[in-house]
């Protein structure tokens, strides 16, 4: 996982969590810190955007249909007005 940007604010994107992981059908983005997230984009590890959704005016928390995804690693880029932070996504 790693860390792009700075927040101004003493966000801390490190807080936003994606599980459960291995996912089968469903994943969740918990946002703990109610911190303002634009997208969540994942990507296989071509490099293919495979998937995206919009964040903007969630809650706590967000549930991602991931069931039209093949058994495979992805890379989930969560991107919030302060920075972006990478997640790695196991889909069985």
């Amino acid at each position: 996982e790693s860390i792009l940007g700075i927040g101004e604010n003493g966000h801390d994107l490190g807080s936003v969590e994606l599980y459960p992981n291995p996912a089968r059908k469903v994943v969740n983005i918990g946002n703990a810190q109610n911190l303002e997230l634009e997208r969540a984009d994942i990507y296989d590890l071509t490099g293919r955007l495979v998937q995206s959704f919009s964040l903007k005016e969630m809650a706590k928390a967000k549930e991602l249909n991931v069931e039209n995804l093949a058994s495979a690693t992805y890379v989930v880029i969560i991107k919030g007005r302060d920075g972006q932070i990478t997640k790695r996504l196991l889909k069985e």
